[in-house]
């Protein structure tokens, strides 16, 4: 799903679940404190970072590997709780 195809869908379940005149549309309220997650990005993050600290192209691609499979075992809570207690 794209970031447009979400937010057209939250849209729609906000008018479907705000009464008229009764403050900001439920899909407005949700898009305001919520992103949207991409892998692809933290992947680009990830080979940016590795790349100006100088890693070779094979190290950068071990580590996306291991990453993949991590992003399918771990939540992204999880993720931000290691990234915290780092």
């Amino acid at each position: 799903m794209t970031v447009k195809e979400y937010l057209e869908k939250a849209r729609k379940a906000g008018e479907r679940l705000t009464p008229v005149g009764h403050g900001k549309p439920y899909a407005e309220a949700i898009a305001e404190t919520m992103d949207v997650w991409s892998n692809d990005a933290a992947f680009g993050y990830a080979i940016e970072a590795m790349k100006r600290v100088g890693c070779r192209r094979d190290t950068i691609n071990k580590t996306l590997t291991a990453m993949y499979y991590v992003m399918d075992e771990m939540s992204v809570d999880e993720a931000a709780e290691r990234y915290r207690n780092f």
